[in-house]
């Protein structure tokens, strides 16, 4: 069902459940004119409940578009549902917004920006700790030598808390 050839594996994933199971992925329907990519974080306009593509500071995130959006007003468009407490990875992005960052350059337990930069869905540092922030980080991810890499584990902090069905 995943859109695999347009997906980026810089977009954000889920890591881990709150409730050690796996997503569910549901259908919802697009907005129209909508351009995201698979992988880009959406939400649901909450004037008609249609699949939007999330931007800063968009209040309730509901999840991860599966496939690129089709821009044709209620398109299925499978999304993979992020809950409160679930672990999802983010690569990280500089104060300057034009590089890639270790992500052990984030604090812990502080909270960051959401930001789309060409067709990526990253965690920005620019704003860390201010109140409209969607991302808490816990982690640095390493790689096989110990060494940071540009991609840490957040909670989202903003999600649809009462997602039910959709469509």
């Amino acid at each position: 069902m995943a859109d695999v050839a347009a997906w980026n594996k810089k977009q954000p994933r889920i890591r881990a459940t709150a409730d050690g199971g796996i997503a569910q992925i549901l259908p919802c329907a697009e907005a129209s004119g909508q351009s995201y990519k698979a992988g880009y974080l959406v939400y649901l306009d909450a004037t008609n409940g249609l699949v939007t593509e999330c931007t800063d500071s968009t209040a309730l995130i509901a999840g991860i578009a599966q496939v690129s959006a089709s821009g044709t007003a209620s398109t299925v468009a499978p999304v993979q549902i992020i809950k409160p407490g679930d672990e999802v990875i983010f690569t990280c992005y500089g104060t300057t917004a034009v590089a890639e960052v270790a992500a052990n350059t984030f604090k812990q337990g502080f909270t960051y920006d959401l930001e789309e930069i060409n067709g990526v869905c990253y965690a920005e540092i620019d704003s860390e700790h201010a109140t409209t922030e969607e991302l808490i980080f816990l982690r640095p991810i390493y790689d096989v030598n110990g060494d940071s890499t540009n991609q840490g584990v957040f909670q989202v902090e903003a999600v649809a808390l009462n997602f039910g069905s959709a469509g």
